[in-house]
């Protein structure tokens, strides 16, 4: 699993004018996301994610000291169109 290192640059830390040179951080869901988002609680969340196995996403990173697995929205949208949204999921 690799960490993922964000740089945050305040407005207020810029030098007037000064260009600032950074890449698009993509969109990232952690477990709490995908709760939110599939109406799961945090166990229905992680039994998914075992009983998929290898048919759900890879997780692209985590954080705090690796207790926040992280997903990029792509990989997650991609899995909802390929399996259809899992159970629970209300839009």
């Amino acid at each position: 699993m690799t960490y993922v290192n964000v740089r945050v640059c305040w407005l207020s830390d810029r030098k007037k004018g000064a260009r600032v040179n950074a890449e698009p951080v993509p969109s990232l869901l952690s477990v709490g996301d995908l709760m939110d988002r599939w109406s799961f609680s945090r166990q229905g969340v992680n039994q998914l994610i075992t009983r998929e196995g290898p048919d759900f996403p890879a997780a692209v990173g985590a954080v705090n000291r690796g207790r926040i697995r992280l997903w990029l929205m792509s990989d997650i949208e991609r899995y909802e169109r390929e399996r259809g949204c899992p159970k629970g999921l209300q839009r």
